[in-house]
């Protein structure tokens, strides 16, 4: 159950005290929970999950709320959007199926107990935001006016807080249409108004990245050179050099190693960033990644995933990748010794005769 969170008039509020006044994570999570289990009932919103299960959207919705109100980084990780407007493109959705999200988060408010005046805040915000995705028939005129910031401190925090999630849409839509200098002013003004936000900034360095806009990438190699700290965060529970990796970019991958990037580190799903560019990058012109990973201590053999397949194993299932990066390898062996080059779950047939 929300402690109530006592405010004096004229206090300010930040989004972690709302965060630990709700009840933190543990909250958010019964509060998904509570809603998607009447999704999955929902003639209307069901069809819309075509998954048997609605696991992944728990963990997303669960992890959306908790870096909206800035909870701990490692509770945020499961946020795979940065955009939420874009987050919801793949869904038609009007204002009935608004109304009806809306009719079933409200009844999981209450299951979950919050107390006023979080609870009317809370859905006076979800209401806006549902208003906000609604991408076709007429617009929902809920949205709230931001020129006129609500009076308490509660309600102010989140109006704040609401601002900088459009801001973060506004960077990725730039990002998208390739407008550089629209992307690098909108993510300077996001960096200097929410510094705490560390892992959005470096998931929107990730997103410029991978869009070969060389301003872009300048503002990108600049901004990790004066701040070499976001070469440890994470967004979507990856680094930047899994991020540069998977891009095949070895200008950025060189970089990174050298601020002190962990060749090693795990994703979510335990892969490292030598798996996310055997896994990932489709161009031929991969080998100098490899290696550069490879003399900076990439452990080749990592398989620490669900399938236990190393890097060599997803080049090889690739065949795009595997012309570029088998010389690559064979190359490098010598300094990689022990490579473990075949496992029957990879269902390769044969890897270790292309060595030969």
């Amino acid at each position: 159950m929300a402690k109530k969170l006592p405010v004096p008039p004229g206090a300010r509020v930040d989004g972690s005290a709302l965060h630990r006044a709700i009840g933190g994570t543990a909250t958010w999570r019964s509060i998904a929970v509570a809603f998607y289990s009447r999704v999955d009932r929902d003639p209307l919103l069901r069809p819309l999950f075509p998954g048997r299960t609605l696991h992944c959207a728990i963990e997303e919705f669960t992890a959306f709320l908790a870096q909206f109100f800035e909870g701990p980084s490692e509770d945020t990780q499961r946020r795979w959007w940065l955009s939420l407007r874009e987050s919801h493109f793949r869904f038609r959705i009007r204002d009935k199926e608004r109304a009806a999200w809306m009719e079933n988060m409200v009844k999981a408010l209450n299951d979950a107990q919050i107390e006023e005046p979080l609870r009317s805040a809370l859905k006076e915000f979800l209401e806006r935001s549902s208003a906000y995705v609604v991408n076709s028939g007429e617009p929902v005129l809920t949205v709230m006016d931001r020129s006129r910031p609500p009076g308490d401190a509660i309600r102010r925090e989140i109006a704040r807080r609401w601002e900088a999630q459009c801001g973060i849409d506004e960077a990725v839509a730039a990002v998208r249409g390739g407008d550089a200098d629209r992307a690098i002013s909108t993510v300077e003004r996001l960096r200097n108004r929410f510094p705490h936000d560390r892992s959005i900034l470096a998931g929107l360095l990730a997103l410029m990245m991978g869009s070969r806009n060389l301003t872009m990438l300048s503002y990108v190699q600049d901004r990790v050179t004066h701040d070499p700290a976001l070469v440890r965060e994470r967004y979507a529970s990856r680094t930047l050099l899994h991020e540069a990796s998977a891009q095949g970019n070895r200008t950025m991958v060189e970089l990174l190693l050298r601020l002190g990037a962990d060749p090693n580190a795990q994703d979510g799903g335990r892969h490292t960033p030598l798996y996310c560019l055997a896994n990932e990058y489709k161009a031929s012109d991969g080998g100098d990644v490899v290696r550069a990973l490879a003399k900076n201590g990439a452990n080749v053999n990592a398989n620490e995933g669900v399938k236990h397949c190393t890097a060599v194993h997803m080049a090889a299932r690739r065949e795009a990748a595997w012309g570029s990066l088998r010389p690559c390898w064979i190359a490098e062996r010598p300094s990689m010794p022990g490579i473990a080059l075949a496992t029957p779950l990879c269902g390769v047939r044969s890897i270790a005769t292309r060595f030969r």
